[in-house]
């Protein structure tokens, strides 16, 4: 379907769409011979279409034991990237397509609301007027509000499919849509109130900051209006480190918002250094994915291509960012609690290899 939405588009964009025709056609080979993990209740819904082999028929297929995502014990640092790459790679039409999918369909719907509510300011009588500025502000803090409202519990819904598969994928257990909606539906609106928590506090912390610039610029205090932007800045990003693993806690061990938090603090504080390295390796890795290709896209694939291009890449990131923070709540607790004998012993069921 991609290799013929890339054929179409050469028709109205860059003739750079070639390019990924043959990508798009590889993709597909390689897919093929790779037999995509679909979740087992998806894959037979296409199998009933002819699309796919049934769970049990691409069982037998395979011929090969199933390999576990990561040792079962403490890891290293390439260890947990290579087991998060593992995990999306494998499952990718989960973590990344599903996200992909709502993405799209967010962005068109917040792109609509955008569009009519311009139209409507635009086209009213009162924008030429002294309260045209006025009008343009509400529509400003209208869209905010309602990108709020849909991004708290999209991020939620994403949050909880991402993290279900993930530990499914470390322990072993047969993926099906209808358990992690399940799972996602049960644990909403704990997530919920988890991450309207980090948002408020990242957002009292931009506040803070710029009232201090803004207050270290009315008195002509530069110096210390930018130690206090860069203690604020520091303390933000500790504050995150700290509570990195919380969405992983409300969701694996079932917990409520403020004890996730708490939790989180508790896995993370003795060895903060560590993930530290992990998230600065991450961002490291980040800059040169979106930045170098984007750039490369942009040129030959133009605008259009560009959008497909962000759309595609943060699927992905979101993806491996949530299995990254999966992995390494996996090896804190293997390092801290022994966590590796109850991951053994769930993979020995769910799989039958000791």
């Amino acid at each position: 379907m991609l290799t013929v939405f890339a054929a179409l588009a050469t028709l109205v964009s860059s003739l750079g769409w070639i390019l990924v025709v043959g990508g798009c056609a590889y993709g597909a080979w390689y897919l093929d011979q790779r037999q995509a993990r679909w979740p087992a209740d998806i894959r037979d819904l296409l199998a009933r279409a002819g699309l796919a082999q049934p769970t049990s028929a691409a069982a037998r297929h395979s011929g090969t034991p199933p390999t576990a995502v990561i040792p079962f014990r403490p890891m290293s640092f390439p260890e947990i990237f290579t087991g998060a790459f593992r995990v999306v790679s494998r499952q990718w039409p989960t973590v990344v397509g599903i996200p992909m999918a709502f993405l799209l369909v967010a962005g068109m719907l917040l792109m609509g609301v955008l569009y009519i509510m311009l139209q409507t300011v635009v086209g009213s009588p009162l924008i030429y007027g002294s309260s045209g500025l006025g009008g343009f502000l509400v529509v400003f803090v209208v869209l905010g509000l309602l990108m709020y409202a849909v991004a708290l519990p999209l991020d939620a819904l994403l949050i909880a499919l991402t993290v279900v598969t993930s530990d499914k994928a470390v322990r072993g257990e047969q993926i099906r849509m209808a358990d992690i909606f399940t799972v996602a539906r049960q644990r909403m609106f704990a997530v919920l109130r988890l991450t309207l928590g980090f948002y408020s506090i990242f957002i009292l912390t931009d506040v803070l900051v710029y009232v201090i610039v803004v207050a270290a610029l009315l008195k002509s205090a530069l110096a210390a209006g930018i130690f206090f932007y860069l203690l604020l800045l520091a303390a933000n990003f500790a504050i995150g480190i700290l509570f990195s693993l919380a969405p992983i806690v409300v969701i694996t061990e079932q917990r409520g918002a403020l004890d996730s938090f708490k939790r989180s603090v508790q896995l993370v504080k003795s060895v903060w250094g560590r993930i530290l390295g992990i998230h600065l390796l991450w961002a490291v890795c980040v800059i040169p994915i979106l930045l170098i290709p984007a750039l490369t896209i942009s040129f030959i694939l133009g605008s259009l291509g560009m959008a497909i291009f962000m759309l595609v890449a943060l699927s992905f990131l979101l993806a491996f960012t949530r299995t990254l923070q999966v992995l390494v709540y996996t090896d804190l607790r293997m390092r801290q609690e022994n966590y590796e004998h109850e991951l053994i012993a769930d993979w020995a069921r769910n799989t039958g290899v000791r």
